[in-house]
């Protein structure tokens, strides 16, 4: 799992994050975003303006918002306090969606329309869930995520050490794995 959020919104944070880096956007370039997902994929985002990190795990509108602003939708993004921001509310209201109607059992996928202040219209289409099987995380993302988790968790492990030990466990024993892990502290 890419994002600390409900699935659903996964197909929309990655082309929200991609057009960000390539476009250099803040979210003052953005007049609007319209996320269209397959037919049901939305049923479970239930809060278009959540107020408690609860809440914004299950809305479109703040990973949208978060990743925009952020540059990132992390564990840090799940706190009320990160929810309730002024701009992460007021940017919320500028993005829609809606569900692409007749179901097609085992059918997911996203389309993000971000419509610019200057009238300039950006598109992308996201089929492959990234990081599944299909379109796996990179060495380096998979150390981000797990810096962020430990980073959470208040724990002192070297997040890369913890990611090329985990690489290696067909090497040793889990015991001796944990051992190590327990000693790094």
């Amino acid at each position: 799992k890419s994002y600390p959020v409900f699935s659903p919104t996964h197909r929309a944070i990655h082309p929200i994050l991609e057009v960000r880096a390539a476009e250099g956007l803040q979210s003052e370039d953005v007049r609007s975003v319209h996320v269209r997902a397959a037919a049901g994929n939305l049923a479970p985002l239930t809060h278009t303006s959540p107020q408690t990190g609860s809440e914004a795990t299950f809305s479109m509108q703040y990973a949208i918002a978060a990743a925009l602003i952020d540059g990132h939708v992390s564990l840090s993004s799940s706190s009320d306090a990160a929810v309730q921001r002024p701009q992460i509310q007021e940017f919320m209201s500028r993005v829609t969606t809606d569900d692409a109607g007749i179901p097609t059992p085992g059918t997911r996928w996203s389309e993000v329309h971000v419509e610019l202040s200057c009238g300039k219209r950006l598109s992308r289409r996201v089929d492959v869930l990234r990081g599944s099987l299909k379109s796996a995380l990179s060495i380096s993302e998979l150390q981000v995520k797990v810096a962020d988790c430990l980073n959470w968790g208040d724990s002192q492990l070297d997040p890369s050490r913890l990611v090329s030990d985990s690489l290696s466990l067909h090497q040793t024993s889990v015991r001796q794995w944990l051992s190590c892990a327990l000693h790094t502290i």
